[in-house]
């Protein structure tokens, strides 16, 4: 099992700052306060460019998504495709919802990885992320357009009781997905944030679904950042201990050492030829 430990190797981007115009009930930016800021294709450059400098091997390039789910990244296409070439770093992005012009414009510049969360689930995407005329066939069409025209590498994720704290259509999801042969599916488990909220989902329906994961899915499976902290001291261990799990994003550095993991310094996203540099 590998263990992931992005910075200060892999840094994450906001191309929108703070702002986020889809709002989600879950985040409401939050997760954006936590990046740097890029908010014109040149500082994304110039951005770039010193953080190669300081031994930065790769960007995720995130953000704000606008009221349809999509990333306002076409503007900053040009200078992604400078980075990749001049700089040599490993790119991936955090698109949301795509059409297929955007998709081949991702893959003209030079993206390497793109993240895309697959949500299959109608409640979540019009009550909690306010996509109000989106649902789960919108996402399958995003995510077959990438494939199909994307860049070279695309790793579906499955949020996880994103529900009002159930699992829902995960187990659907996951049963699509399966039928592209990802060579990698991230889990992501909604996380209350400072205690607001409702509820994660119960750990039991947690499991299920990873066991399931860990039958259906052919290429590896991923225990992504964005997990509440005692999922961490309760499910980190039996997952590592089981080997339910091919990759595992920021566990416990008593883990790390207790069952002797290998570190990863980059996002958890990236597909094994990606990873060398990053051992």
């Amino acid at each position: 099992m590998l263990a992931f430990i992005p910075y200060p190797k892999y840094v994450s981007v906001s191309i929108t700052g703070d702002f986020c115009e889809l709002n989600c009930k879950y985040c409401r930016g939050h997760y954006l306060k936590g990046m740097i800021k890029a908010e014109s294709p040149q500082a994304l450059y110039w951005l770039a460019r010193r953080l190669a400098k300081r031994g930065v091997k790769g960007l995720l390039v995130s953000g704000g998504f606008d009221k349809e789910g999509k990333l306002p990244i076409k503007p900053y296409l040009s200078a992604l495709r400078s980075i990749k070439e001049e700089l040599g770093l490993v790119i991936s992005v955090h698109a949301g919802m795509v059409d297929l012009e955007t998709a081949k414009a991702l893959r003209r510049s030079k993206v390497d990885v793109i993240n895309y969360e697959v949500i299959l689930d109608d409640v979540v995407m019009r009550d909690l992320m306010n996509l109000r005329d989106k649902g789960g066939e919108d996402c399958l069409k995003s995510l077959e357009a990438l494939i199909d025209e994307g860049p070279p590498f695309i790793a579906p994720h499955v949020p996880v009781g994103f529900h009002y704290g159930r699992v829902v259509h995960e187990f659907e999801a996951l049963e699509v997905i399966s039928d592209y042969n990802p060579y990698v599916v991230i889990l992501l488990i909604y996380t209350p944030l400072r205690g607001k909220g409702f509820p994660p989902p119960p750990l039991y329906e947690v499991m299920n679904l990873i066991s399931y994961a860990k039958r259906k899915v052919k290429g590896e499976l991923a225990l992504g950042c964005i997990r509440p902290k005692e999922f961490k001291e309760l499910l980190d261990p039996i997952l590592i201990k089981e080997g339910l799990m091919d990759r595992i994003v920021l566990p416990a550095l008593s883990l790390i050492r207790k069952y002797k993991l290998m570190v990863v310094g980059s996002c958890c996203s990236l597909p094994k030829e990606l990873l060398v540099d990053f051992l």
